[in-house]
């Protein structure tokens, strides 16, 4: 009896456990996946010129990349079909996870091509090509396939008179939260350096340089004061964020100020699919269990579209 007790785990220990393998539902690891792959088909369809991006002969800063191989390739005379394969192979990945056609591999593959890409040529890739990564690695140990996906209507044809309920581990879920708060938490222990945030007059400067602005220069009679909150205010959110998050009360607040902050920056400025790739992480945010919840309400939702049928006449 004394040695069966001993092998039963210690509350820490089962808290631990559950807070890595909760089993969920996986609908949120697919609507990560579906999102994920098309913001990855979308920033290679705008680097889809392969002369320029891709041939070494092109705007391709020189060194061997990742672990060599650009260096190899070149050096034998396949740079020029080297880059073309890993655009291909890239799109592809991007595309099989996007539709759910062996999604786990789709996504591994895509972040390895990610990883090959980065090394390939870095100079068109933004902070949004980091984020992205980060979150297809936390993403390959799902099973973002279950649901929502090819592989999930193919599985559901050849086991038709099955029915089970399929689950997945919360540990990848929880990394992309992590992964989350920690690119915010990073941006604003960043900004602290820069003595333009410190005195309030970053965001005015952003917004009136050609770089990055959509609109003419703002009147700084008219901007200071409204630019000046809006930089303490985005320095205070993103450092504040790995905090408001812990509390549901205070995650709920956190999460629509990102939305909103998201929001004005995607009106304001160009700076790629960023913002996007930042919002699909918001989905790790909601509660897995409620995820029938929000598939009732979608449907619902999409019900109010749906065309009546025309009432049959009646036979006379």
């Amino acid at each position: 009896m004394d040695h069966q007790r001993s092998l039963e785990p210690t509350p820490v220990l089962r808290v631990w456990e559950r807070f890595w393998f909760e089993p969920i539902p996986p609908h949120l690891y697919a609507v990560i996946r579906i999102l994920l792959g098309v913001l990855g088909c979308a920033t290679l369809l705008g680097l889809s010129d392969a002369s320029v991006f891709w041939d070494p002969t092109g705007l391709v800063p020189p060194g061997g990349g990742t672990l060599g191989i650009k260096g190899v390739l070149i050096d034998h005379g396949f740079g020029a079909i080297g880059g073309r394969a890993l655009y291909f192979i890239s799109f592809a990945s991007c595309l099989s996870a996007a539709v759910g056609w062996q999604s786990t591999l789709a996504v591994a593959l895509a972040f390895a091509t990610s990883v090959l890409q980065r090394g390939w040529n870095y100079l068109p890739l933004s902070s949004a090509d980091d984020v992205m990564r980060a979150f297809l690695f936390c993403l390959i140990w799902s099973d973002c396939g279950a649901v929502w996906s090819i592989d999930a209507w193919l599985a559901g044809r050849r086991h038709e008179s099955r029915t089970r309920t399929v689950r997945s581990v919360i540990a990848p879920l929880r990394l992309i939260r992590f992964q989350t708060a920690l690119v915010y938490l990073s941006a604003g222990l960043w900004k602290l350096y820069n003595p333009l945030w410190r005195d309030g007059s970053a965001v005015y400067y952003i917004l009136n340089t050609n770089l990055y602005h959509r609109f003419p220069s703002l009147d700084p009679a008219l901007a200071v004061p409204l630019t000046a909150a809006a930089t303490y205010g985005t320095l205070a959110w993103e450092i504040a964020f790995p905090v408001l998050i812990l509390q549901r009360h205070t995650r709920v607040m956190a999460l629509v100020l990102g939305v909103f902050l998201h929001i004005g920056m995607l009106v304001t400025l160009e700076i790629g699919l960023f913002h996007f790739v930042m919002l699909a992480g918001y989905i790790a945010f909601l509660d897995p269990h409620k995820s029938d919840r929000y598939v009732a309400r979608l449907s619902n939702f999409a019900r109010r579209f749906r065309r009546p049928s025309s009432p049959v006449a009646p036979h006379s």
